[in-house]
């Protein structure tokens, strides 16, 4: 990670609001966790199929508030995959 990722402070609220879903993806390597979260919950509500391989990719954090958020978010896209077809 270099330093502007660092720096790298996300709005999810307004990245959510805006389907920003690229922004959201990055906010998924963030160093907090709590952000890591929220991204993913994000991403959950904008439903874009695009997050899929960036969510699974992170399942590798060790917190359980995140990995319970991913594997959420991660359930409901295959839901909708399954419908869609």
């Amino acid at each position: 990670m270099n330093l502007s990722d660092k720096m790298f402070n996300p709005d999810i609220r307004s990245m959510e609001e805006n389907r920003d879903i690229n922004g959201l993806i990055k906010a998924l390597n963030h160093d907090e966790y709590l952000i890591r979260k929220e991204a993913t919950r994000s991403l959950k509500k904008v439903g874009d199929e695009r997050a899929i391989e960036p969510l699974i990719k992170s399942l590798k954090y060790e917190e359980w508030q995140v990995q319970h958020a991913l594997l959420n978010t991660v359930r409901v896209f295959s839901g909708n995959s399954r419908h869609n077809q």
